[in-house]
């Protein structure tokens, strides 16, 4: 027990990067863009998918210590709960109908000597799971996810 425990301590303090030295870790505001993904619904009850391209999201007001952001889209706005780990920054939303949006921008794998530039992009996984009412079929899930990247962004651009 006492290897696995040194083996785990070790491995945190080498290979996960301090988030304070990340440029992830002060982004106010990230630009996401999603070259592509997968949009899947249940129709006539299978599961049916297709390729599809997802616009691009703006993350705005993003505080990790009150666990809070923006989201800033073609659709409108909306509150989000964000979530800092020591590898990907959660940007987690619950929609007024009670669907579940998430976008995960993850840190790069960096070896610790090599610092993370600033203008460097993000790698990003934006993952909608929506079940929309409809009285033929009343369950109606649609779910997508979409890769990409994202970047620091100054929204006065």
């Amino acid at each position: 027990m006492l290897k696995l425990f040194l083996s785990c301590t070790l491995f945190f303090l080498f290979h996960v990067p301090l988030l304070e030295s990340s440029p992830l870790f002060d982004a106010k505001s990230l630009k996401c863009s999603f070259e592509s993904g997968v949009f899947t619904k249940f129709e006539n009850e299978k599961w049916k998918s297709k390729n599809s391209k997802m616009v691009d999201l703006i993350f705005d007001g993003i505080n990790t210590d009150k666990q809070s952001a923006r989201l800033i889209a073609n659709a409108g706005t909306s509150d989000l709960s964000a979530l800092l780990t020591p590898r990907a920054l959660h940007l987690i939303e619950i929609t007024g109908t009670g669907n579940y949006n998430l976008t995960s921008v993850f840190l790069p794998n960096q070896p610790a000597q090599k610092s993370i530039s600033a203008n460097e992009p993000f790698l990003a996984v934006h993952s909608r799971h929506l079940n929309i009412p409809d009285p033929i079929n009343p369950v109606f899930p649609l779910v997508s996810q979409y890769y990409g990247k994202c970047l620091k962004w100054d929204v006065d651009r």
